[in-house]
């Protein structure tokens, strides 16, 4: 369940069969169930999951229901209150929510409006800068400039997207430390991976943003396992979003901050990001041709 392999789970206990029986006998024995549900893995996938794994335990508990009714009437036995109040429920369910989802996380999908907001504002500043530098020409020192300026950018974006989050919406934040680190730590890299789009092929990146990001976000509230093949294979499995959902889900349900072990599939994609953004400076430019001058005629003297 913390490795977020399960949405829900049935656990059977081993002396299950053994209970049952003594429902019929002076001293009938509870036997029960439990039912644990990953709800912050997905809480849709898990409510679904909840009602599967109860349907499971009521069809078992008419099976078992029959079987003591019919021994009941093969031996003609008297029934007490209490074994007939048994017999209505012979198993019992305890169900257990683990890595919970809090009051105020967006039902649960806080971690994608996360990923959303921030993504949407490093693209503007993105642009913004991009603008700058292209302006001034794409050199060194001109680099330099635009990385010490996203910085400020994402620094600034992520403390006020953080204070807003923590104070006036009140988000259920366990590690508030390691969520404005985190925040910052994703801006970085998404900005990362803009900058190398648009310091090479120009404006001309912005619909592919545009377009990757309102064919994405619907994707990432779905469990994967109910994605078409085709979804998940060229969209849900490489897109950048993914990552960070996933780093956001950690440190908000599952008590965890991702950055300890590593900076992850995102951190190693941001890297090769900003390595071929810093190596846009190479690119080639296009120069205007200089235009011949042409020679006016001498005028004759009048």
């Amino acid at each position: 369940m913390n490795d977020k392999n399960f949405y829900a789970s049935i656990v059977i206990p081993n002396d299950l069969s053994q209970k049952i029986p003594t429902l019929l006998g002076p001293s009938p024995q509870n036997a029960e169930v439990e039912i644990l549900i990953n709800e912050g893995l997905n809480k849709p996938a898990a409510t679904i999951g909840e009602q599967v794994a109860n349907g499971i335990i009521s069809k078992l508990n008419q099976q078992v229901q029959t079987n003591l009714y019919t021994q009941v009437s093969e031996r003609q036995m008297p029934l007490s209150v209490e074994q007939a109040q048994q017999l209505a429920q012979p198993i019992s369910v305890k169900t257990e929510k683990l890595n919970p989802v809090p009051s105020y996380t967006a039902n649960g999908n806080a971690q994608a409006v996360f990923t959303q907001i921030i993504w949407l504002t490093t693209f503007i500043s993105s642009m913004i800068l991009y603008t700058v530098v292209k302006k001034i020409g794409l050199r060194w020192t001109s680099l330099v400039s635009q990385l010490l300026g996203v910085f400020i950018f994402v620094s600034g974006i992520t403390g006020l997207v953080f204070w807003l989050a923590n104070n006036v919406l009140e988000v259920a934040i366990p590690d508030k430390g390691g969520m404005l680190i985190l925040m910052l730590y994703v801006g970085l890299m998404f900005y990362f991976i803009q900058g190398a789009f648009l310091n090479w092929i120009g404006y001309a990146a912005a619909p592919i943003f545009i377009l990757l990001f309102f064919f994405s976000m619907p994707v990432l509230t779905l469990p994967p396992e109910m994605l078409p093949d085709i979804t998940k294979s060229w969209l849900y499995d490489w897109i950048p979003f993914r990552f960070s959902v996933e780093a956001f889900k950690d440190i908000l349900f599952f008590d965890k901050n991702p950055l300890n072990d590593g900076i992850g599939i995102l951190g190693y994609t941001g890297l090769i990001s900003l390595l071929v953004m810093s190596l846009s400076v190479l690119k080639p430019t296009a120069k205007k041709l200089e235009q011949p001058k042409v020679k006016e005629p001498a005028r004759e003297a009048d």
